[in-house]
């Protein structure tokens, strides 16, 4: 109810011609930023040609067996929108997860620090759960590691907002006044002017409005009509991750005892 504009109503306007919302009622907590997320997989670009690897599949391959690290699933947080992704795209799913991590040998990492230093020196060749801000810190220091890019692989990317979405609170003191800040962030005016303040600020975060310029998002984080994408910040995706975390170390519980 406290959405008024008519621009705002129009669906037709957002990404997939309908309004995103984090929780299960689709009614309360309103997406309206979501970024396309890079980072969970990297590679060394002196060990690894990337159109060798053309789905995530491709990485059960036997070459690549003892030669991939991971963030380790115990440290809370560093591994939570990849396992999410990987749990929830129905080409991957508890299947891909299990077969990861109990049939590659692969290696964990307790910090980004460490993974990217096995990398850059070809411990090892690829790096899963990767954070993107860190492996753009190890590129610009000139170190041979760079990320897959998003929807390189067949099953797409994940898409998730940083912090673009807003709630109403039902007894804030002025709620006209709020209804009136809701309405024109999420009008064009308002999305235009988030979008270009955040990108000066050095933060690219792509509106799920659909009739805004998208100039000030680079290629390679902003979305394609082509690629397709994964919603992986909804309330059932959050819930979801407990039990994505527990197929991977039981995973890797039962390689131990092999």
């Amino acid at each position: 109810p406290a959405l008024i504009l008519p621009e705002v109503l129009d669906e037709s306007k957002w990404w997939q011609g309908r309004h995103h919302y984090v929780d299960q009622e689709n009614k309360y907590i309103f997406i309206y930023e979501a970024t396309v997320q890079s980072g969970d997989l990297a590679y060394n670009t002196q060990l690894v040609k990337p159109e060798e690897l053309k789905s995530y599949w491709d990485l059960l391959q036997p070459r690549w067996r003892g030669k991939m690290v991971a963030m380790d699933p115990k440290v809370s947080g560093a591994v939570s929108r990849g396992i999410r992704f990987f749990y929830f795209q129905p080409e991957l799913g508890p299947k891909f997860i299990t077969k990861l991590f109990a049939e590659t040998d692969i290696a964990l990492a307790r910090d980004f620090t460490q993974m990217l230093d096995w990398l850059a020196t070809g411990k090892f060749s690829l790096g899963v759960f990767v954070g993107s801000s860190e492996s753009a810190k190890a590129m610009s220091q000139g170190l041979p590691i760079k990320d897959f890019s998003p929807g390189h692989f067949k099953e797409g990317a994940a898409v998730s907002p940083f912090n673009g979405t807003v709630a109403f609170v039902n007894r804030a003191p002025h709620p006209s006044a709020a209804k009136v800040l809701i309405n024109w962030l999420l009008s064009r005016e308002g999305q235009v002017a988030v979008q270009q303040h955040l990108a000066s600020e050095g933060n690219v975060r792509e509106s799920l409005r659909e009739d805004i310029p998208k100039d000030v998002i680079p290629l390679s984080h902003r979305r394609e009509p082509k690629v397709k994408y994964l919603m992986i910040s909804r309330a059932a995706d959050i819930d979801g991750e407990n039990a994505a975390l527990k197929l991977a170390n039981d995973a890797l519980a039962g390689a131990k005892k092999k």
